[in-house]
């Protein structure tokens, strides 16, 4: 028979743990019954001697165990420990949070993929260096990502093998860039979507997923920080883009993103049998622009009015070039700016083409006169002519 130490029993120590006392009557009587004799040294503290039968027994917090369990642990309220160490939200949080909520609005998916890559898949889409593992686990993951965007492709074809066609998907994770002694983390967005944005049913045909829609759910993003003017610019350094269906976003003279269609021979490397849409953001840049504050202001008691003009414009010439002009006006009363049909033919001289602009005029403290919306009109076109070469369409 070999000799077991005694452990020692308070009920100080009980009421640190379970956050709740236990009587000593009770206590002594549990240990008793359970053959741990306790004997009591002071008030509130007890020496137990441990049974042959009980090996499972060697601490106090064992003891403690038991008397929880005879006591009731639905007796002992349900609480957290007190925090050691103050907990406080990651600087970026907030501004992640907003974005999450954004595109779970649009329909889009989370994801989290593995940031490893094959050389190949670097250098497809990305011309920065990338960080070399020295003990990689495969040839096709010898490299962390210096894009997320091939895993994005990744996503998208292991879905699209397992059935499921319609996908819309985002992932905000880093990559690494191999610049200097220690390699750097910075965090992207990548958004990828492919299929039908809805199917055909009894009420309406089906529609597929397009390019307006990845540059809607970017919009809408971008809509939730202070970016002021958002330019849209061809987009140059991505081969793996689509050459027609691509763009870059530029907003307070720096590049946030890009987006667009996969191209057709890389959508063919990857085996992907359906037109994809990829889209990648700068969050580093993005999180240096503080969130939109909410404002709310009375709906207007006045009506709106709604004048269309017929430009004909250069071709090469964007939409947010017009509009910036139209807003440089400042006219206070204009609510509204919206390009409505795009025309070419015969009728429009060769390298230009015909622009519908509808602008909406609203005031809040008064019916808006015939004469005033004339002069704001007249403004608009001079401005137009002045800076775009733009010719009223008769």
């Amino acid at each position: 028979k070999k000799p077991r130490p005694n452990v020692n029993f308070t009920r100080r120590e009980l009421l640190r743990v379970m956050g709740q006392d236990v009587a000593d009557e009770a206590s002594e009587r549990i240990l008793g019954a359970l053959g741990f004799a306790p004997k009591r040294i002071s008030p509130g503290n007890w020496q137990c001697s441990l049974p042959p039968w009980r090996l499972d027994v060697t601490r106090e917090i064992d003891l403690m165990e038991e008397v929880a369990r005879h006591h009731g642990f639905e007796k002992f309220p349900s609480r957290l420990p007190p925090a050691k160490v103050a907990a406080a939200r990651l600087a970026q949080a907030a501004k992640e949070e907003r974005i999450g909520e954004t595109l779970h609005g649009l329909g889009y998916d989370e994801i989290i993929s593995i940031p490893l890559e094959s050389t190949e898949d670097n250098a497809r889409f990305s011309a920065l260096r990338p960080v070399l593992l020295a003990n990689p686990i495969a040839e096709d993951a010898s490299e962390l990502r210096t894009s997320g965007l091939p895993s994005m492709i990744r996503a998208l074809a292991w879905n699209l093998n397992r059935g499921q066609k319609n996908l819309r998907l985002y992932e905000s994770g880093k990559r690494y860039l191999g610049e200097g002694a220690q390699p750097k983390e910075t965090w992207v967005l990548s958004l990828g979507a492919t299929g039908q944005v809805r199917e055909k049913n009894v009420q309406e045909p089906a529609r597929p997923y397009e390019f307006s829609d990845l540059k809607g759910a970017v919009e809408s993003v971008l809509s939730r920080f202070e970016t002021g003017t958002i330019a849209w610019a061809p987009v140059r350094d991505a081969p793996f883009f689509h050459p027609g269906r691509s763009a870059q976003i530029e907003a307070g003279g720096q590049r946030l993103g890009a987006l667009g269609q996969l191209a057709p021979r890389v959508a063919e490397a990857s085996k992907l049998r359906q037109e994809v849409f990829l889209a990648e953001l700068d969050l580093e840049a993005l999180y240096s622009i503080p969130l939109r504050a909410l404002r709310y202001q009375p709906l207007s008691r006045f009506p709106a009015v709604e004048r269309d003009f017929s430009l004909i414009l250069r071709e090469g010439t964007s939409f947010g070039a017009v509009a910036e002009e139209v807003r440089r006006l400042g006219i206070s009363e204009l609510a509204g700016i919206e390009p409505v049909d795009i025309f070419r033919g015969r009728q429009v001289p060769e390298g230009h083409f015909s622009l519908l602009l509808r602008l909406t005029f609203q005031s809040a403290e008064a019916t808006l006169t015939e004469d005033r919306i004339n002069e704001y009109c007249e403004r608009v076109v001079q401005a137009l002519e002045a800076a775009l070469e733009a010719k009223i369409r008769h």
